[in-house]
Protein backbone atom coordinates (compact mmCIF):
# COMPACT_ATOMS: atom_id res chain seq x y z
CA UNK A 1 0.00 0.00 0.00
CA UNK A 2 2.22 2.48 1.62
CA UNK A 3 4.29 2.09 -2.21
CA UNK A 4 1.41 2.41 -4.14
CA UNK A 5 0.94 5.89 -2.27
CA UNK A 6 4.48 6.68 -2.73
CA UNK A 7 4.97 6.01 -6.56
CA UNK A 8 1.25 7.71 -6.95
CA UNK A 9 2.81 11.08 -5.33
CA UNK A 10 6.24 10.90 -7.19
CA UNK A 11 4.66 10.68 -10.51
CA UNK A 12 1.94 13.50 -9.53
CA UNK A 13 4.17 15.88 -8.09
CA UNK A 14 6.07 16.08 -11.63
CA UNK A 15 3.33 18.48 -12.59
CA UNK A 16 2.55 19.83 -9.14
CA UNK A 17 5.33 22.52 -9.06
CA UNK A 18 3.81 25.41 -7.92
CA UNK A 19 3.48 27.32 -4.57
CA UNK A 20 0.66 27.65 -2.77
CA UNK A 21 -0.47 30.88 -0.73
CA UNK A 22 -1.80 29.65 2.52
CA UNK A 23 -0.48 29.84 5.97
CA UNK A 24 3.43 30.31 6.92
CA UNK A 25 3.97 26.61 8.87
CA UNK A 26 0.59 25.18 8.24
CA UNK A 27 2.78 21.91 9.39
CA UNK A 28 2.89 23.44 12.93
CA UNK A 29 -0.53 25.25 13.16
CA UNK A 30 -3.72 22.41 11.96
CA UNK A 31 -3.78 18.59 12.24
CA UNK A 32 -2.73 17.14 9.19
CA UNK A 33 -6.63 15.70 8.30
CA UNK A 34 -7.46 19.40 8.30
CA UNK A 35 -4.91 20.15 6.21
CA UNK A 36 -6.71 21.01 2.89
CA UNK A 37 -5.13 20.26 -1.30
CA UNK A 38 -3.53 23.85 -0.89
CA UNK A 39 -1.52 23.00 2.39
CA UNK A 40 -0.75 19.26 1.24
CA UNK A 41 0.43 21.16 -1.95
CA UNK A 42 2.51 23.92 0.19
CA UNK A 43 4.18 20.83 2.22
CA UNK A 44 4.93 19.41 -1.00
CA UNK A 45 6.55 21.97 -3.41
CA UNK A 46 7.16 24.89 -0.78
CA UNK A 47 8.51 24.29 2.46
CA UNK A 48 11.73 23.36 4.30
CA UNK A 49 11.81 19.82 3.06
CA UNK A 50 10.97 20.67 -0.96
CA UNK A 51 13.86 22.09 -3.10
CA UNK A 52 13.69 23.19 -6.83
CA UNK A 53 17.18 22.88 -8.51
CA UNK A 54 17.30 24.64 -12.03
CA UNK A 55 20.55 23.26 -13.98
CA UNK A 56 21.60 24.00 -17.81
CA UNK A 57 19.85 21.89 -19.81
CA UNK A 58 22.82 20.55 -21.79
CA UNK A 59 20.96 18.07 -23.72
CA UNK A 60 19.14 19.60 -25.80
CA UNK A 61 22.58 20.17 -27.48
CA UNK A 62 23.12 16.47 -28.03
CA UNK A 63 24.31 15.25 -25.45
CA UNK A 64 23.75 11.32 -24.19
CA UNK A 65 21.61 11.04 -21.38
CA UNK A 66 22.25 10.32 -17.73
CA UNK A 67 24.93 7.69 -16.85
CA UNK A 68 25.87 6.42 -19.97
CA UNK A 69 27.34 9.78 -20.54
CA UNK A 70 30.82 10.78 -18.91
CA UNK A 71 31.73 14.73 -18.33
CA UNK A 72 32.02 17.06 -14.97
CA UNK A 73 28.75 18.94 -14.46
CA UNK A 74 27.92 21.73 -16.52
CA UNK A 75 27.17 25.08 -15.18
CA UNK A 76 24.46 26.79 -16.87
CA UNK A 77 25.49 29.15 -19.69
CA UNK A 78 23.72 32.75 -20.31
CA UNK A 79 22.35 31.12 -23.49
CA UNK A 80 21.55 27.60 -22.20
CA UNK A 81 17.74 27.12 -21.82
CA UNK A 82 17.40 25.72 -17.98
CA UNK A 83 15.65 23.05 -16.57
CA UNK A 84 14.26 22.45 -13.59
CA UNK A 85 14.33 19.54 -10.77
CA UNK A 86 12.49 18.90 -7.69
CA UNK A 87 14.39 17.55 -4.44
CA UNK A 88 11.77 16.20 -1.69
CA UNK A 89 12.78 15.07 1.76
CA UNK A 90 10.31 12.42 1.90
CA UNK A 91 10.97 10.52 5.02
CA UNK A 92 10.04 13.38 7.18
CA UNK A 93 6.89 12.98 9.32
CA UNK A 94 5.73 16.11 7.86
CA UNK A 95 5.83 15.18 4.27
CA UNK A 96 4.46 11.86 4.31
CA UNK A 97 1.26 13.57 6.16
CA UNK A 98 1.72 15.48 2.89
CA UNK A 99 1.63 13.22 0.79
CA UNK A 100 -1.08 11.00 2.18
CA UNK A 101 -3.39 13.87 2.46
CA UNK A 102 -3.10 14.54 -1.25
CA UNK A 103 -3.77 10.88 -1.32
CA UNK A 104 -6.94 11.38 0.48
CA UNK A 105 -8.47 14.96 -1.62
CA UNK A 106 -6.94 14.91 -4.96
CA UNK A 107 -7.13 11.11 -5.44
CA UNK A 108 -9.94 9.78 -3.72
CA UNK A 109 -8.05 7.62 -1.44
CA UNK A 110 -8.70 5.98 1.69
CA UNK A 111 -8.39 7.69 5.06
CA UNK A 112 -7.33 4.15 6.49
CA UNK A 113 -4.47 3.58 3.51
CA UNK A 114 -3.78 7.05 3.96
CA UNK A 115 -3.36 6.93 8.09
CA UNK A 116 -1.13 3.96 7.74
CA UNK A 117 1.30 5.72 5.00
CA UNK A 118 1.32 8.90 6.90
CA UNK A 119 1.98 6.71 10.58
CA UNK A 120 5.39 4.96 8.84
CA UNK A 121 8.94 5.27 10.10
CA UNK A 122 11.38 4.77 7.81
CA UNK A 123 14.13 3.03 8.77
CA UNK A 124 16.21 5.26 6.46
CA UNK A 125 16.73 9.09 5.56
CA UNK A 126 14.42 8.83 1.93
CA UNK A 127 15.20 12.23 -0.46
CA UNK A 128 13.45 11.57 -3.87
CA UNK A 129 14.56 13.67 -7.39
CA UNK A 130 12.05 14.69 -9.88
CA UNK A 131 11.12 16.58 -12.71
CA UNK A 132 9.20 17.44 -15.99
CA UNK A 133 12.52 15.95 -17.88
CA UNK A 134 14.70 13.31 -16.38
CA UNK A 135 16.78 13.19 -19.57
CA UNK A 136 20.15 13.48 -17.46
CA UNK A 137 19.00 10.27 -15.54
CA UNK A 138 19.44 8.19 -18.48
CA UNK A 139 17.53 5.24 -18.32
CA UNK A 140 18.40 3.46 -15.52
CA UNK A 141 17.91 -0.03 -17.12
CA UNK A 142 20.51 -1.71 -15.48
CA UNK A 143 21.69 -2.42 -12.01
CA UNK A 144 24.86 -1.07 -12.62
CA UNK A 145 23.57 2.18 -14.12
CA UNK A 146 21.91 2.38 -10.40
CA UNK A 147 24.69 1.95 -8.47
CA UNK A 148 27.18 4.19 -10.39
CA UNK A 149 23.94 6.96 -9.49
CA UNK A 150 24.06 5.22 -6.01
CA UNK A 151 27.91 6.35 -5.71
CA UNK A 152 27.85 9.70 -7.71
CA UNK A 153 24.50 11.10 -4.45
CA UNK A 154 25.32 11.86 -1.20
CA UNK A 155 24.27 13.97 1.47
CA UNK A 156 27.78 16.45 3.15
CA UNK A 157 28.16 18.60 5.61
CA UNK A 158 31.61 20.38 5.23
CA UNK A 159 31.62 22.02 8.47
CA UNK A 160 30.71 18.66 10.41
CA UNK A 161 32.94 16.76 7.92
CA UNK A 162 30.11 14.67 6.70
CA UNK A 163 29.97 12.40 3.73
CA UNK A 164 27.85 9.62 2.86
CA UNK A 165 26.17 8.16 -0.25
CA UNK A 166 23.28 6.42 -0.88
CA UNK A 167 22.72 2.99 0.26
CA UNK A 168 19.93 2.10 -2.35
CA UNK A 169 18.08 4.05 -5.29
CA UNK A 170 14.81 3.23 -6.14
CA UNK A 171 13.70 3.96 -9.51
CA UNK A 172 9.93 5.08 -10.45
CA UNK A 173 8.99 5.41 -14.02
CA UNK A 174 5.82 6.68 -15.94
CA UNK A 175 3.30 5.23 -17.96
CA UNK A 176 5.07 3.73 -20.38
CA UNK A 177 7.12 1.88 -17.87
CA UNK A 178 10.71 3.13 -19.05
CA UNK A 179 10.52 6.48 -19.09
CA UNK A 180 12.32 7.30 -15.58
CA UNK A 181 10.35 9.71 -13.60
CA UNK A 182 11.41 9.89 -10.08
CA UNK A 183 14.34 8.82 -8.04
CA UNK A 184 14.16 7.87 -4.78
CA UNK A 185 17.34 7.49 -2.77
CA UNK A 186 17.97 6.07 0.84
CA UNK A 187 20.40 7.07 3.03
CA UNK A 188 21.37 5.59 6.45
CA UNK A 189 20.04 6.82 9.98
CA UNK A 190 23.16 5.65 11.57
CA UNK A 191 26.97 5.71 11.27
CA UNK A 192 28.97 2.58 11.21
CA UNK A 193 29.77 2.61 15.07
CA UNK A 194 26.17 3.12 15.68
CA UNK A 195 25.74 6.84 16.25
CA UNK A 196 23.33 8.88 14.62
CA UNK A 197 24.28 10.01 11.42
CA UNK A 198 23.81 13.79 12.05
CA UNK A 199 25.39 14.81 15.30
CA UNK A 200 23.79 17.45 17.93
CA UNK A 201 23.99 20.63 16.48
CA UNK A 202 24.12 19.73 13.12
CA UNK A 203 22.57 23.02 11.13
CA UNK A 204 21.77 21.21 7.92
CA UNK A 205 23.06 19.11 4.69
CA UNK A 206 23.83 19.70 1.29
CA UNK A 207 22.11 16.62 -1.07
CA UNK A 208 24.35 16.15 -3.89
CA UNK A 209 23.59 14.42 -7.30
CA UNK A 210 25.72 14.17 -9.76
CA UNK A 211 24.03 12.31 -13.33
CA UNK A 212 25.55 12.97 -16.82
CA UNK A 213 26.77 16.42 -16.98
CA UNK A 214 24.00 17.86 -14.53
CA UNK A 215 25.05 18.51 -10.92
CA UNK A 216 21.49 18.53 -8.71
CA UNK A 217 22.44 20.37 -5.69
CA UNK A 218 19.83 21.51 -2.60
CA UNK A 219 20.62 22.73 1.06
CA UNK A 220 18.52 21.56 3.78
CA UNK A 221 18.22 23.85 6.73
CA UNK A 222 17.62 21.35 10.09
CA UNK A 223 16.73 25.03 11.98
CA UNK A 224 13.63 24.76 9.70
CA UNK A 225 12.57 21.57 9.28
CA UNK A 226 10.78 21.52 12.20
CA UNK A 227 7.15 19.28 12.32
CA UNK A 228 4.58 19.45 14.98
CA UNK A 229 7.17 17.23 17.82
CA UNK A 230 10.20 18.58 16.93
CA UNK A 231 12.81 18.26 14.30
CA UNK A 232 11.67 16.28 11.80
CA UNK A 233 13.83 14.21 9.13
Amino acid sequence: MSKSIGRAFSLLAVLVVAGSLVAADVWKDKDYKQWDEKDATKIMNDSPWAKNVVVGQYWTAGSQPGTSSGGQATAPSANMPLASFHVRWISSVTMHRAIARDFVLARGGTQDKADEFANETPDTYDLVVLGADMYPFGTLDTGDAVQQLDQKTFLESKEAKLHVAAVKAEVTRGTDNKTVSAVTFHFPKKNPDGSPLFGPGMKGVDFVCTTGKAEIKAHFDFTKMIGQNGLDL
